[in-house]
């Protein structure tokens, strides 16, 4: 899809406590290897979208470590296409009227002189083995300008708090929070790129604190937009306790399966590190261990990140672990997300639950 412009939107004011506090969402370790924003960079690139632009709002510092703008592993051809950052120079990081549509409009001139017909926006924080081929099919076949991409889910208290369309007939009646409803926004949209361009000439005479979404929105009251039902597994992460519960939930082999299908590979950064080693008192049960690590105590339900260190008489329950951290003997870990490096000493008792996780650095 040499015609479409992939724009990854990292503007989306989603906290997740003291984790976020020295990373951005998206490069946040996810299942041990990956970071969030592997996932819509690999869903762009399985769907033939090899222009990506990157809505950056701040510390993009680990952004660019992660990425190194070299885009090899995740396949992105770069003599049709690339992966490049936006990022605001003129508003503060910290700002409120930092946001998406502002950045956008700073660096307007990028989506000008792209040579495409269509833009898909996608945000980081929406985990799944998304085919974008089939979104902009579905865009293209309705006629319409901008399409909004919902799920349909009968999971619904894993969605309270998000913005859901209420329709009729395939025509939006309104969008709002309403916990009762089951058609939940995604913030994935498809739009003509000469639409968007009206759009942001429209948003120079707005609060700069607008978002696209609440653009997009506005006029879906007024204009007819298509509605794109996502029929694919995906999950929401907005919080701390989402982030453990949605980790942890992915263990199940069948609900990780419908992450990793057939359809894409997911890309990532390459290490090389050793195979972990597991020695005579490792005992491992239900948990994704990355490369690099030294087993040798009793791990349950957890994710560990590479180079991680579990020595003999540590327990860890229920937790994510990051790379290089080191369980020490005698160590109990359960509800816990234990940050880089971390040293949790002999016999130290850490306990929490996957509601109210506990974070340790």
């Amino acid at each position: 899809m040499n015609n479409v412009l992939g724009i990854i939107n990292l503007h989306h004011n989603y906290v997740f406590g003291e984790l976020s506090r020295k990373r951005t969402l998206a490069t946040m370790s996810l299942l041990g290897r990956y970071y969030f924003i592997d996932f819509p960079l690999s869903n762009f690139t399985n769907s033939g979208i090899n222009t990506i632009e990157i809505l950056v709002k701040e510390k993009p510092s680990s952004l660019f470590k992660h990425l190194n703008l070299g885009a090899k592993e995740w396949a992105v051809n770069t003599k049709t296409g690339g992966i490049n950052l936006m990022y605001n120079q003129i508003i503060d990081d910290r700002d409120s009227k930092n946001s998406d549509l502002s950045n956008m409009i700073e660096n307007k001139l990028f989506i000008e002189n792209k040579d495409v017909d269509y833009v898909v926006i996608a945000p980081c924080h929406v985990i799944g083995n998304i085919d974008y081929r089939k979104i902009v099919e579905s865009h293209k076949q309705s006629g319409n300008e901008i399409s909004i991409v919902y799920t349909k889910t009968k999971e619904k208290e894993k969605y309270k708090g998000l913005d859901k369309i209420i329709q009729r007939d395939g025509v939006i009646e309104s969008i709002k929070i309403d916990d009762n409803e089951d058609c939940v926004i995604l913030e994935i949209f498809v739009i003509n790129k000469d639409k968007l361009l009206e759009l942001l000439n429209y948003a120079k005479h707005l609060d700069k604190e607008t978002s696209l979404k609440e653009l997009i929105y506005y006029f879906a009251k007024k204009e007819k937009m298509n509605l794109y039902n996502l029929e694919e597994f995906v999950r929401c992460f907005r919080s701390l306790n989402n982030y453990i519960e949605y980790s942890i939930e992915l263990l199940d082999k069948d609900k990780l399966a419908l992450l990793f299908n057939k359809k894409g590979t997911i890309y990532t950064r390459t290490y090389d590190e050793m195979p972990t080693r597991y020695g005579a008192y490792a005992d491992v049960s239900n948990c994704l261990i990355a490369n690099g690590c030294i087993i040798n105590g009793t791990i349950t339900n957890s994710i560990i990140g590479r180079g991680v260190e579990i020595e003999k008489g540590a327990i860890v329950s229920n937790s994510i672990i990051y790379s290089r951290a080191k369980i020490k003997s005698g160590s109990y870990v359960e509800g816990s997300i234990v940050e880089k490096d971390v040293i949790i000493d002999e016999n130290d008792q850490r306990k929490g639950n996957i509601n109210k996780p506990i974070y340790i650095s």
